[in-house]
C-alpha cells in the first residue's frame, strides 16, 4: 500500500485565510474612511472669535460667513446648544458628537455629509436654530446677532 500526499489538502484553510484577512482589510479601511471624516472636523476658535467680532460690530446685520473661510465648504449648519447628537446624525448620516456644546451655538462648515471645519459662537443669534439644527448654502450662509 503506497501513501500519497494529497497537493489540495492545505488548499481550504489556505482559501478561508485569505478571505479572514481580505474581510480584516476591508473593515480597516472602513473604519479609516470613518474616523477622517470624524477628524476632518477639527474644532477652530479662532474662526468663531473672528465671526463673532464682525457680528458684534454691526448688531442686526448680517454677517457672511463665507468672508471668514479659507477652506472649500458647500453648506453651513447651526446647531443650538440645545443639539443632541441625533441631531447630528440625522443631518449628515452618521453619529457624531465631536464638539457639540451645552452653552453654545455649534457651526459647521460642510462638504455634503463631510464635515470640513467647526466652531462655536455665543449664544446672541438674532435668531436661534431649531434643535434639529439648520443648514445654509455657502453662497447665502450668514449669522446675524441680536442688536443690544
Amino acid at each position: 500500500m503506497v501513501v500519497r500526499a494529497n497537493p489540495d489538502f492545505g488548499e481550504p484553510l489556505r482559501r478561508t485565510w485569505v478571505r479572514t484577512v481580505g474581510i480584516a482589510a476591508i473593515a480597516l479601511v472602513i473604519l479609516g474612511g470613518v474616523t477622517l471624516l470624524i477628524r476632518g472636523a477639527s474644532i477652530d476658535e479662532g474662526l468663531g472669535d473672528r465671526i463673532e467680532a464682525a457680528a458684534r460690530e454691526a448688531p442686526g446685520e448680517p454677517v457672511l460667513l463665507a468672508e471668514f473661510t479659507d477652506f472649500a465648504w458647500s453648506q453651513a449648519c447651526l446647531f443650538p446648544p440645545s443639539a443632541t447628537p441625533n441631531a447630528v446624525q440625522a443631518r449628515f448620516g452618521y453619529a457624531w458628537t465631536h464638539g457639540l456644546s451645552a452653552d453654545a451655538v455649534t457651526l459647521v462648515f460642510a462638504s455634503g455629509r463631510t464635515i470640513e471645519r467647526q466652531t462655536h459662537l455665543a449664544p446672541e443669534l438674532d435668531e436661534m436654530p431649531p434643535p434639529r439644527g439648520i443648514c445654509q448654502p455657502a453662497a447665502e450662509a450668514e449669522v446675524t446677532f441680536r442688536a443690544p
